[in-house]
């Protein structure tokens, strides 16, 4: 499967307490593709895509340096087997058009 995590700017995990990445490594454990975007890289041109990045995540990490970028693509979220967001609050209006996105998104396929 390839899954889409829908996050908080990779930058900013704090690893060690960081449940998406526990996601992600439970994820990627299973042998799926693990793939990430923030809200803002979201858009819709008739079909609701992402700029995302494919990432492996690393056997022995660091909080410095725990993923390291396979590529970088702009896909239509129906590509995706499973998309997953996981942005912290606020609850504003960004992330009420970011619901609309997905909404739409299923609808597409």
């Amino acid at each position: 499967m390839h899954i889409l995590f829908i996050a908080d700017p990779l930058t900013q995990f704090k690893i060690h307490k960081e449940t998406t990445y526990a996601m992600m490594r439970a994820a990627q454990s299973r042998g799926h593709h693990i793939w990430a975007c923030t809200s803002s890289q979201l858009y819709s041109n008739g079909m609701i895509g992402t700029t995302a990045q494919h990432i492996k995540l690393l056997e022995s990490p660091t909080q410095a340096h725990w993923f390291d970028v396979v590529e970088t693509s702009t896909k239509a979220l129906k590509e995706f087997s499973a998309v997953i967001m996981r942005k912290d609050p606020p609850f504003d209006v960004n992330y009420v058009t970011d619901t609309w996105l997905l909404d739409a998104a299923v609808h597409q396929g």
